[in-house]
Order: C-alpha cells, then structure tokens, then sequence
C-alpha cells in the first residue's frame, strides 16, 4: 500500500471475504483477487462520503499470497513486488500501471480518459488527467474522481510454481468473475451496508480472462494457468526472499539494486519463508 491518507480503513475491510477451499487455488483465486479490490474499492468510496472525506486520494496495492506451491502476485498501480533468487537473479512478480504502458495508455483512451504532461519537474512526465488532480499510475484503489473505468481498481493477478521458477515466463492473467457487476461510472458501492460474506457472489471453479487492452465488460473463459510448470522439484535456483516497496524506491533503484542490498543487509538465507 502506498496510501497518504486513510490509513484506518487499510485493515478493517478484508475481513468480509472467505476463501473458499479447493485443490486447485490457481483456477479459483484469480476472481477472489478480482472480488476483494473491487468490493473494497467501493466499500472506501461509501464510507469516504459518509464521512465526507475527499474522493481525490488513492494507494496502490500490491499483495503476495502463497498457497501450496503457487504463488499469486496481485497488484494495482507501480509498487512492486521483487523476487530474489538463490543463484543472485531477481524476478519482477508485479506490473508497472503508468501511462508509459502502452496497453493501459491504450485502455484509458478507449474508455474516454485524458493524459496530461507535468513540466513542474526536473522532467516532464504523463499523466492520467483529472479535474483536481493528475495521477501517475493508470489503476489504482481509490482516486474515484476518474472514474473506475479509467483508473480501475482492477488488478493484474501473475502465477508461479515457486518450485520451478527457474524456467517461468511471466505472464499475466487478469480475471473477472462472473456475478460481480463490472466497474462503470455509476457503479454503487458494492458490500458497502454489511461486511458479511454472504453478500458476495458464489464462487465458481473457473476464472473468467480479462483481456489487457479490453473493456471490462468483455469476458473470455480461462483455465487459470500456472506458469512454469512441470511440476517437479528443481536444484536450481530457489526463492531466498521477497521485496515490496512503493514507487519512493523503484524510482531510484533498479530491481538489481533492490535485491542487492537486501543481500548485504540481512545475508543469503536461502529459503523465502524464513
């Protein structure tokens, strides 16, 4: 989370969403993803304007969540999740969501967005245009003066065998559930008068795609696939640890320089769950 203000609603809300038990997680995770940010984005937006707080602050969010042997990264806007390997290599398990994308500058046109050119900086950098304000990232929670369809709380959910990360090719594989309405303009707050679980939508056993530079009302079926995967244990290079920083850090560091230092602070432990 890289929120400014707000910070007392950052734990109350994930409370009212249940996991539900199954043995395959990969195919039925990607819509509970899809169900938490976007039920909890509009579960903030209720309660800003109960408590007439401004609609013009947001975070980013970026969670890591390992269930057996898969790793799920999930992430709106450019905190990143960086992984550090046993051989010195690092793996980026997040997406930057900036105008600089070319599929999210696509996708902020296409649902009526404006970019802005900041040039009160060293150098001058694109924007998502607001009326009050300009933002950096194309998908965010919070920040709903843009409109959900323009700075979506939608997030990018990335898969990984952990035990074979040596032969992953990253790939993203946003989902959309079936029975959550999509984000629109005039989308009400959903779950926004009770936090009982009961309210959300039925799990089913399989994900529904979302195309990168598509609208989220197209859907197209998915198997949820976990990337890299034979399935059998490598010697290779393993997982020693994980990073999570906000933009205050990927700015002005590389992944490399991350990851290094890391290293030289706390030493090679050799196992990502110590």
């Amino acid at each position: 989370s890289d929120w400014f203000e707000g910070k007392e609603f950052d734990a109350k809300t994930f409370d009212c969403f249940e996991i539900e038990e199954t043995l395959d997680p990969a195919k039925v995770m990607g819509r509970y993803f899809y169900e938490a940010f976007v039920t909890f984005n509009r579960k903030m937006k209720a309660l800003f304007e109960q408590k007439n707080m401004r609609l013009t602050q947001g975070t980013t969010a970026t969670v890591v969540v390992i269930i057996q042997n898969i790793l799920f990264c999930v992430n709106v806007g450019d905190s990143r999740a960086v992984l550090g390997l046993s051989d010195g290599s690092v793996r980026r398990l997040s997406v930057d969501h900036n105008p600089y994308d070319a599929s999210e500058a696509i996708r902020v046109l296409n649902n009526r967005g404006k970019f802005f050119v900041d040039t009160q900086g060293a150098e001058p950098l694109l924007r998502v245009f607001g009326l009050k304000s300009q933002l950096a990232v194309t998908r965010a929670l919070g920040d709903w003066e843009f409109g959900e369809k323009i700075v979506t709380p939608a997030p990018f959910v990335t898969t990984f065998d952990i035990r074979t990360l040596n032969n992953v090719t990253r790939k993203v594989t946003p989902s959309l559930p079936t029975g959550l309405k999509p984000p629109s303009f005039s989308s009400p707050a959903y779950c926004a008068s009770s936090t009982s679980p009961n309210l959300l939508p039925p799990a089913r056993k399989r994900a529904i795609n979302l195309p990168r530079d598509g609208d989220l009302t197209k859907s197209h079926e998915s198997a949820g696939e976990i990337i890299g995967g034979t399935g059998k244990d490598t010697k290779l290079a393993r997982p020693s640890f994980l990073t999570i920083a906000c933009d205050g850090v990927s700015d002005v560091l590389q992944d490399e320089e991350v990851i290094e230092l890391v290293r030289k602070e706390v030493g090679e432990r050799g196992d990502m769950g110590r």
